[in-house]
Protein backbone atom coordinates (compact mmCIF):
# COMPACT_ATOMS: atom_id res chain seq x y z
CA UNK A 1 0.00 0.00 0.00
CA UNK A 2 1.15 3.95 -0.83
CA UNK A 3 0.59 5.35 2.53
CA UNK A 4 -0.45 9.49 2.52
CA UNK A 5 -0.95 11.60 5.87
CA UNK A 6 -2.90 14.26 4.14
CA UNK A 7 -6.35 14.55 2.93
CA UNK A 8 -7.43 18.32 1.53
CA UNK A 9 -10.97 19.73 1.63
CA UNK A 10 -10.62 22.24 -0.99
CA UNK A 11 -9.99 22.34 -4.39
CA UNK A 12 -6.56 24.47 -5.02
CA UNK A 13 -3.11 24.56 -5.57
CA UNK A 14 -0.76 23.09 -2.98
CA UNK A 15 2.75 24.23 -2.12
CA UNK A 16 4.51 22.18 0.34
CA UNK A 17 8.50 22.28 0.70
CA UNK A 18 11.13 20.14 2.91
CA UNK A 19 14.87 20.83 2.88
CA UNK A 20 15.53 22.62 -0.28
CA UNK A 21 13.00 21.23 -2.50
CA UNK A 22 9.07 22.72 -3.16
CA UNK A 23 6.63 20.56 -4.56
CA UNK A 24 3.34 22.19 -6.12
CA UNK A 25 0.15 20.24 -7.13
CA UNK A 26 -3.48 20.94 -7.85
CA UNK A 27 -5.93 18.95 -5.69
CA UNK A 28 -9.35 18.75 -5.34
CA UNK A 29 -12.23 16.86 -3.24
CA UNK A 30 -12.34 13.05 -3.34
CA UNK A 31 -14.94 12.82 -0.41
CA UNK A 32 -15.89 14.86 2.63
CA UNK A 33 -18.24 17.55 3.81
CA UNK A 34 -18.85 19.41 6.62
CA UNK A 35 -21.00 17.53 8.58
CA UNK A 36 -19.55 14.75 11.19
CA UNK A 37 -19.81 11.06 10.36
CA UNK A 38 -22.63 8.60 11.97
CA UNK A 39 -21.49 6.11 10.00
CA UNK A 40 -22.61 3.77 6.93
CA UNK A 41 -22.15 4.16 3.03
CA UNK A 42 -22.36 7.60 1.29
CA UNK A 43 -21.82 9.23 -2.04
CA UNK A 44 -18.35 9.99 -1.90
CA UNK A 45 -18.86 14.13 -2.89
CA UNK A 46 -21.35 14.75 0.09
CA UNK A 47 -20.03 12.14 2.81
CA UNK A 48 -19.70 13.29 6.39
CA UNK A 49 -15.72 12.34 7.60
CA UNK A 50 -14.52 13.78 11.31
CA UNK A 51 -11.12 14.36 10.55
CA UNK A 52 -9.71 12.47 8.17
CA UNK A 53 -6.22 11.67 8.62
CA UNK A 54 -5.09 8.36 7.21
CA UNK A 55 -4.96 7.60 3.50
CA UNK A 56 -3.77 4.12 1.50
CA UNK A 57 -4.76 2.87 -1.81
CA UNK A 58 -4.21 -0.90 -2.27
CA UNK A 59 -3.98 -2.88 -5.67
CA UNK A 60 -7.20 -2.28 -6.78
CA UNK A 61 -6.95 1.59 -6.44
CA UNK A 62 -9.40 1.58 -3.48
CA UNK A 63 -8.80 4.57 -0.93
CA UNK A 64 -9.06 3.55 2.24
CA UNK A 65 -9.57 6.23 4.57
CA UNK A 66 -9.00 6.63 8.14
CA UNK A 67 -10.86 8.67 10.83
CA UNK A 68 -8.99 9.98 13.74
CA UNK A 69 -12.02 11.74 15.66
CA UNK A 70 -14.65 9.35 14.08
CA UNK A 71 -13.17 5.94 14.77
CA UNK A 72 -14.16 4.85 11.25
CA UNK A 73 -12.33 3.26 8.19
CA UNK A 74 -14.10 3.66 5.01
CA UNK A 75 -13.01 2.68 1.57
CA UNK A 76 -13.65 4.27 -1.81
CA UNK A 77 -13.46 2.31 -4.12
CA UNK A 78 -12.69 3.42 -7.90
CA UNK A 79 -15.86 2.98 -8.93
CA UNK A 80 -17.10 5.81 -6.98
CA UNK A 81 -18.57 3.86 -4.33
CA UNK A 82 -18.26 5.09 -0.61
CA UNK A 83 -18.05 2.58 2.00
CA UNK A 84 -18.32 1.98 5.71
CA UNK A 85 -15.71 -0.50 6.49
CA UNK A 86 -15.08 -0.56 10.18
CA UNK A 87 -15.16 0.88 13.16
CA UNK A 88 -17.90 2.08 15.14
CA UNK A 89 -17.88 5.13 15.60
CA UNK A 90 -16.00 4.89 19.45
CA UNK A 91 -12.68 5.76 19.86
CA UNK A 92 -11.12 3.05 21.78
CA UNK A 93 -8.23 0.52 21.74
CA UNK A 94 -9.49 -3.11 20.42
CA UNK A 95 -6.56 -4.27 18.71
CA UNK A 96 -7.39 -7.66 19.11
CA UNK A 97 -5.99 -9.03 15.67
CA UNK A 98 -10.00 -9.54 14.75
CA UNK A 99 -11.64 -8.74 11.51
CA UNK A 100 -11.64 -4.94 10.57
CA UNK A 101 -15.38 -5.01 10.29
CA UNK A 102 -15.61 -5.97 14.41
CA UNK A 103 -12.88 -3.15 15.13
Amino acid sequence: MRCFHLLLVLSATLLTGRGDRLWSADVEVVTGGLMASEGGDWKPESSPLTAPFGVAFDRANTMWIVEREGGRVHALSADGVLRQAGGDGSRSYRGDGGPLQQA
